[in-house]
């Protein structure tokens, strides 16, 4: 039983030593606060670039695209309280928000 756990350990230690925290750039954020029911207005976004995405106060849906839009419908949905690392790729460089009470905040913090 004592080598079955070492052996557990072993398989285990090196996956946490990669596991680390996210420095982030507390001055380069893109905020949608209070975003309307019939979409926000689109915020560009940096060109593949990480970021730490943040939802409050209310569920939202993002829409995340190429060029500048509203949000008007569709989008993906991320409820109150998200916090996800997200990566910006080449061809989604524009974000727009919708709430449907108008009062969720997305956040979106630039990671170092």
């Amino acid at each position: 039983m004592r080598h079955l756990i070492c052996a557990a350990l072993i398989a285990v230690l090196p996956n946490v030593a990669f596991a680390r925290g996210l420095a982030l750039d507390l001055t380069r954020r893109t905020e949608f606060t209070d975003c309307a029911s019939g979409g926000s207005s689109a915020q560009a976004l940096v060109r593949d670039t990480d970021y730490l995405l943040r939802v409050t106060d209310a569920d939202v849906w993002l829409c995340l695209t190429g060029s500048g839009s509203t949000c008007a419908s569709g989008g993906e949905r991320f409820p109150v309280g998200t916090v996800l690392h997200l990566s910006i790729t080449g061809d989604q460089v524009s974000a727009s928000c919708r709430s449907s009470t108008s009062t969720g905040d997305a956040t979106f913090t630039r990671v170092q």
